[in-house]
């Protein structure tokens, strides 16, 4: 700051001045600094690992056991949660005072954490730490260019304790330390049921978009980000049998989420993949999940995020997705228009969800969504009289829905024809 010499200001005057002036900015960056440093928000869990949404969405390959040295190391660092409309620039500059300590990783821990049983695991553990330290990830910044950084920076062997020490790369400090938004949280448990390394990446994957319930790979996205060669599993058959089958399986028996796929054709070849992923009921009991619909990239658009935040407190004990709760306001809609409602969409969504509710007491419906989406599109009612709506099974099923369509829409006409 520069000010202009006068009458009023002597230059020593303005000498002093200026150094209260810096001396004040220091302090405001110093309190800035420790409040980085202080700033925990989010509850720190040995049992859940964190990492950024670009390291994620990175292309990198790692063999098992790297991938798990990465997922133990990950394990011993106390992120730093902050939230900050500061620039990538003046983070950085803040997050200069974080460094990563030297990670001590025994052999005896590594073997129980991962279930291994082998006698001379403390020379393959060396021989692991040797060859992470020479491995990379390739990510894009926010200016998608390209970055190539490595894992680790140091590592260090101490037979004697039977112990490996590595100490991650700085330029991953925004990757795995210091966090303000776009991070998942990962549950550490399911690596000690994982053999693939595959698996690993496909979790990560899946699990940032849990809380939008859906994402969409091409296959040559999937194979890149997973760093497959050229060579292997080019053909989508051979991919889907030796990776992609695997790993669903395992996922949905050992993680917090359940998955499920949806192969997209062109001219009879699989081009597109789209997931469909759930939060199991005791993930969400646990409290561990954090909102991630605020912090996770996304290719959701703008109009199913905006109805999912409109149903988001309506639907409090229903699981739904972004995608969903859009096909909810479209068949809301189609339902006004075809049997010409005087109310809003909300309110007809609130009235179906009524209808639904009143219905299912004491029951189990397997595909609520579907069910309220066909009460919407057929204007269900609140009978006063029992009907055979009242009486439908209640393992209800999308298809046993559709069987269901043309004979509620004739009974509701007829009952409204005796009214």
């Amino acid at each position: 700051m520069y000010l202009k010499r006068n009458k009023m200001y002597p230059k020593r005057k303005q000498k002093k001045f200026i150094c209260i002036l810096k001396g004040s900015k220091k302090l405001r960056r110093k309190k800035a600094v420790d409040n980085l440093k202080n700033k925990d928000e989010v509850k720190f869990s040995k049992s859940i690992i964190y990492k950024s949404n670009t390291l994620i969405e990175g292309s990198y390959y790692l063999s098992l056991n790297e991938q798990r040295l990465i997922w133990l190391g990950a394990r011993k660092l106390k992120p730093i949660f902050i939230n900050s409309n500061l620039t990538p620039e003046e983070m950085r500059k803040m997050i200069m005072v974080n460094m990563f300590d030297l990670i001590e990783i025994n052999v005896f821990e590594f073997k129980k954490s991962f279930n291994i049983k082998s006698n001379n695991l403390y020379e393959d553990l060396s021989k692991i730490t040797n060859k992470l330290y020479n491995r990379s990830v390739i990510l894009y910044d926010e200016n998608d260019n390209l970055i190539k950084k490595r894992w680790v920076i140091t590592c260090k062997y101490d037979e004697n304790r039977k112990s490996v020490f590595l100490q991650f790369h700085p330029d991953l400090i925004m990757e795995l330390l210091v966090f303000s938004k776009k991070f998942t949280p990962l549950e550490f448990d399911i690596s000690s049921h994982i053999r693939s390394t595959y698996t690993y990446r496909i979790y990560e994957l899946l699990k940032q978009y849990a809380s939008l319930g859906r994402r969409l790979f091409t296959f040559e996205e999937l194979r890149y980000i997973l760093a497959i060669e050229d060579k292997c599993y080019s053909r989508y058959s051979s991919f889907k049998q030796k990776i992609l089958n695997p790993s669903i399986k395992l996922i949905n028996k050992s993680s917090d989420i359940t998955v499920d796929f949806e192969e997209i054709k062109v001219k009879r070849a699989v081009e597109k993949l789209v997931f469909t992923i759930k939060v199991k009921e005791k993930a969400l009991a646990s409290g561990e999940q954090i909102e991630q619909i605020k912090i996770c990239e996304t290719d959701m658009t703008s109009q199913e995020l905006s109805a999912f935040y409109t149903l988001k407190d309506l639907f409090k004990n229903i699981s739904i997705t972004p995608y969903e709760a859009n096909r909810i306001f479209d068949a809301a809609l189609s339902g006004i228009d075809t049997f010409d409602l005087d109310m809003s969409c909300f309110d007809y969504i609130k009235y179906e969800k009524k209808v639904i509710d009143n219905w299912s007491e004491g029951k189990v419906i397997d595909n609520y969504v579907g069910a309220l989406i066909n009460g919407l599109k057929q204007n269900w009612k609140l009978n006063k009289k029992e009907s055979s709506f009242t009486n439908i099974e209640s393992n209800l099923t999308v298809e046993k829905l559709k069987e269901y369509e043309s004979k509620l829409l004739q009974q509701q006409f007829n009952y409204a024809c005796e009214e």
